[in-house]
């Protein structure tokens, strides 16, 4: 069996029984060959995917995946998002359109219109932005999910009695607030990661960290793994 023939039987396999042994073996091959890259596939791994994880299970990628996925998934969603962020801007932006779209499908426009718009408002802009990461789609991304972060900190302020004005990362005392968006770690450099931590935050009040976590991952783990693009139809205009 020829190697092409091999990776279509492998994918073929994997997409009709899930079989994540042919996963496996499959993005084995595919980073062998330079189709995949290691962080992609460290990401679904850190997601939960079986087949990435068993992927990275071998000697040849075991080192160097546990440098991007090392940490066990922590109990907090603030946290989690946080860890999330090491993988990248894309990866980022693609998980707070799936926290907000999550959300839109809750929020009655009729009974707050104002958090509907805002959030229909930043799901626009960022979907500009990947289908064109430039420098000037980023700046409307930014500047459109504004709403979104002073919805979240105008929610948290109520909530905590802090002004939001405060540090979005601790109370007064200087305790950390366990209501609070997690601050995005040293490596990650992007105005749109507060919007992240805002759209996780404010669907998670609302519907809970659960279906936050799960709607992240059904949004991320197909489209890293080349499998299927969730937002295939808005990137090409459809």
């Amino acid at each position: 069996m020829g190697i092409d023939e091999r990776a279509r039987s492998l994918e073929r396999r994997w997409r009709e029984s899930g079989d994540p042994d042919a996963g496996a073996r499959l993005l084995r091959d595919r980073l062998a060959t330079g189709e995949a890259d290691l962080g992609e596939i460290a990401l679904a791994a850190w997601l939960g995917d079986d087949a990435a994880r068993r992927a990275l299970d071998d000697d040849r990628h075991r080192d160097a995946a546990s440098e991007l996925a090392s940490d066990d998934e922590p109990a907090e969603l603030p946290r989690w998002i946080g860890q999330l962020k090491r993988f990248g801007k894309t990866s980022g932006v693609r998980a707070a359109i799936a926290a907000q779209e999550l959300l839109l499908a809750e929020v009655d426009a009729e009974v707050d219109p104002e958090l509907h718009e805002a959030i229909d408002d930043a799901v626009r802009f960022a979907i500009g932005w990947l289908r064109c990461p430039c420098g000037g789609h980023e700046s409307l991304a930014v500047a459109h999910s504004g709403g979104v972060i002073d919805r979240w900190q105008a929610e948290r302020a109520d909530a905590t009695g802090d002004s939001p004005a405060a540090d979005p990362g601790e109370h007064p005392n200087g305790a950390l607030d366990p209501l609070a968006p997690a601050r995005p770690p040293p490596t990650v450099d992007s105005p749109l990661a507060a919007w992240l931590d805002a759209a996780a935050a404010l669907a998670a009040t609302r519907l809970g960290e659960t279906r936050v976590r799960a709607a992240i991952r059904d949004a991320l783990i197909p489209w890293t793994l080349g499998r299927r693009d969730p937002l295939e139809a808005r990137l090409d205009g459809r």
